[in-house]
């Protein structure tokens, strides 16, 4: 179970730095 618990958390934390980096961008743009 611990094994399977650590197997997603790279992928999901990836998603989550991608998504800061748009939502960054986006924010960017707005003040820019």
């Amino acid at each position: 179970m611990t094994s399977t618990a650590l197997v997603p958390k790279p992928k999901f934390t990836g998603r989550v730095t991608i998504l800061n980096d748009l939502i960054i961008q986006s924010i960017s743009d707005i003040v820019a």
